[in-house]
């Protein structure tokens, strides 16, 4: 992962800085006209509400948004983001470059359909490039960050409930070999992997913490680097060859590091010239794929360690996966690609399949190989279909930042927080609540806060002042993006879709496939040079995400 300095701008400020707002932005009850805004129009912009699949087709807006009651459509709000949102990028104009050359693949595949939309949960996102922090181990079950917790959502029963919480001090109770007795303190959680019953997170100091989901405690605490630039950037849970669970850990040190999951030792650690954003094993486990800051991604062998370049890509990448199938994966790309490769045959890529606004920032193709679910950083997810050669997708469609996807049996479920509440002229920028613009006029002005500033809604600042709008153009692109008249006061949500379902995102979506697609057997429950050296930089935290999960018939994302 790589970072861009900028000297104006303070991603992370220390809380006590956050207590005092300006005058502009006290009056929560002001109205965009100049005017006071009643009690109960404010309380009917600010209410959180959940959206089922029989409102969504009464025609609630799924994201429980009351389009009827605001100065702008939808579909111009949309045109708004699509025209003002502006991708983040380590290689100027990469997404330019790809915008030039080539299209999106044919819209209107209908494999999903939108099921379920909860706000109860809360996914965080605490570094705008790594976005996976949700995952599914069943069509029940989800574990997503939100705060300094690792929480559980049950679709069968609504509830959630706290795994592990990082605010403190978390320390492991079993005795290993390398085992950090003395554990760590206030961690902060870069990224996530659930799978086979174990939780594996990664933190912004090389920090590595294992728990055995059906124990109480923590098995396992190790830093894997001392580095300066140690962030872990991803994490992948999977078989071993040889029997037993293994995990491997992408790091910012230019390392990947295999670990069994039994007796928590390190089997292999492997170097790169550049930092390495996301690994993925292939699921005979003799390949790995290996992309990071480098336009070239590799194929590695798990075995022998040899390499493989695979060209094409013009800007750095962060996610990739496999093909059940072990003979086709795909790689995504902050020139606002996922690029689709055999593995006989690594000269080209098979598929080019082009986003809407940013960096392609997660991938999973479902576990019977159907379908493959791209995620951009906001707004949109993209459903392709595997057997009509990736040229047919389902395009799911909201407004708001991702802070992951997966899918399990039968599901999508997508993680985010969106923005919709205006204050006066002003309103959030639903991709960054550190920034926010003039609606009604210029010019820009930006206000940054630190991770609890998502506490307030009453504006931001930089150390208590106003940040000029000079210094704009030292704010990373991505964080920067167009006027959102979208904030239901920070309500993170959860979603869920079955096959034949629509993808969507705020505080949480359940999605119902069509039987058509398979069985449905689902309850309903309630990232201006390219550098390639990375830097270490601080976290961007926001809050208030959304998750969703999706159903299909028949494959697992996660």
């Amino acid at each position: 992962m790589s970072y861009q300095a900028v000297d104006q701008v303070d991603y992370m400020v220390e809380d006590q800085e956050m207590e005092d707002f300006g005058p502009e932005f006290d009056d929560e009850n002001y109205d965009r006209d100049g005017g006071e805004l009643g009690v109960d129009e404010y309380s009917m912009l600010t209410r959180v509400t959940d959206t089922s699949a029989a409102q969504a087709r009464r025609g609630k807006d799924i994201q429980g948004i009351p389009w009827d009651r605001l100065n702008i459509t939808r579909d111009k709000y949309r045109l708004t983001r699509l025209e003002q949102y502006r991708n983040y990028e380590n290689v100027p104009l990469s997404g330019e470059s790809v915008d030039k050359e080539c299209k999106p693949m044919e819209k209107g595949g209908s494999y999903y359909e939108f099921f379920h939309n909860t706000r109860l949960v809360k996914p965080t996102i605490l570094h705008f490039q790594l976005r996976n922090l949700i995952w599914a181990t069943s069509k029940h079950d989800v574990y997503l960050l939100s705060n300094s917790s690792v929480m559980h959502w049950s679709s069968l029963t609504g509830n959630l409930s706290e795994i592990l919480n990082f605010s403190g001090h978390v320390a492991p109770t079993e005795k290993h070999a390398g085992n950090l007795l003395e554990g760590f303190m206030q961690t902060q959680i870069s990224t996530l992997a659930v799978k086979e019953n174990f939780l594996v997170a990664g933190g912004f100091q090389g920090e590595l913490t294992c728990k055995r989901l059906d124990k109480e405690g923590v098995s396992f605490c190790t830093r894997t680097t001392y580095d300066d630039n140690a962030i872990t950037n991803a994490i992948d849970i999977y078989d071993s060859l040889r029997g037993g669970i293994n995990f491997m850990a992408s790091n910012n040190d230019c390392g990947v590091r295999e670990y069994d999951m039994e007796k928590f030792q390190l089997l292999n650690h492997f170097r790169f010239p550049w930092p390495v954003n996301h690994t993925s094993m292939s699921p005979d486990r003799r390949l790995i794929s290996v992309v990071g800051d480098h336009t070239d991604g590799l194929v590695v062998d798990s075995q022998s360690g040899k390499t493989i370049p695979l060209l094409l890509h013009l800007d750095y990448s962060f996610a990739s996966a496999w093909h059940p199938d072990g003979r086709t994966f795909a790689t995504g790309n902050q020139d606002k690609t996922c690029r689709v490769w055999d593995i006989r045959k690594l000269s080209s890529p098979i598929a080019i399949l082009k986003g809407n606004l940013g960096a392609v920032r997660s991938i999973r193709f479902s576990s019977d190989g159907q379908f493959v679910v791209v995620a951009e950083p906001a707004d949109f997810v993209h459903v392709y279909s595997t057997k009509s050669d990736y040229k047919k997708r389902q395009e799911i469609d909201f407004f708001g930042e991702i802070s992951g996807g997966c899918q399990a049996l039968f599901c999508i479920f997508i993680a985010f927080f969106s923005v919709l509440y205006p204050w006066g002229n002003f309103a959030y920028d639903s991709s960054d609540p550190h920034i926010h613009r003039t609606l009604l006029g210029s010019p820009w002005r930006v206000r940054c806060s630190a991770a609890s500033s998502v506490k307030s809604e009453k504006g931001f600042r930089k150390r208590g002042r106003l940040v000029d709008a000079a210094h704009l153009k030292t704010i990373p692109g991505e964080l920067l993006q167009g006027p959102s008249l979208l904030h239901h006061a920070y309500c993170p949500a959860l979603i869920i879709v079955d096959i034949k379902t629509s993808l969507h995102a705020l505080r949480g979506w359940l999605v119902r496939p069509s039987m058509r697609g398979g069985t449905n057997d689902y309850t309903n429950p309630n990232e201006q040079k390219a550098e390639m050296t990375s830097k270490k930089g601080k976290p961007i935290v926001e809050e208030g995400g959304r998750i969703g999960p999706w159903r299909r018939g028949g494959g697992s994302l996660c």
